[in-house]
C-alpha cells in the first residue's frame, strides 16, 4: 500500500525529533584534557549546524529497488544504534549530497 505524503506538521515533528537526537548537551564539568581532545569542526559537522529545516525542503517521490531499500534500512538501523539521525529521507539526502559534491 502506498504511503501518504507527509503533512507539514509531520515534517516539522520529524525535524524536531532529529534535532533532539543530534543535540547532546556537554557534561557540566569539562576538564582541560576534554577540551584538547575536542573534535574540530569538519565539513560534515558544519553542514549539520546550518541545515535547512525540513519544512523548507521540496518533497519528491523516488522509486528504488527492494535491494536498495534493504541497504538503506540497514544503514538506518546502524545510525539509530549510534544515536545519529536515522530517517530514510535523511540518509537519501546525505547520499545525494555526497554524490553531487563529487560531480
Amino acid at each position: 500500500m502506498a504511503r501518504k505524503r507527509p503533512s507539514l506538521s509531520q515534517l516539522i515533528e520529524e525535524d524536531k525529533q532529529e534535532e533532539a537526537i543530534t543535540e547532546k548537551k556537554p557534561p557540566k564539568e569539562t576538564t582541560k584534557e576534554d577540551k584538547k581532545n575536542k573534535e574540530p569542526l569538519t565539513k560534515e559537522t558544519k553542514a549539520k549546524e546550518t541545515e535547512t529545516p525540513l519544512s523548507d525542503y521540496v518533497p519528491i517521490s523516488v522509486t528504488i529497488s527492494p535491494e536498495m531499500f534493504a541497504q538503506i534500512q540497514s544503514i538506518s538501523l546502524q545510525r539509530r544504534l549510534n544515536k545519529e539521525p536515522y530517517s530514510i529521507s535523511r540518509i537519501v539526502r546525505d547520499a545525494l549530497q555526497h554524490w553531487l559534491d563529487e560531480k
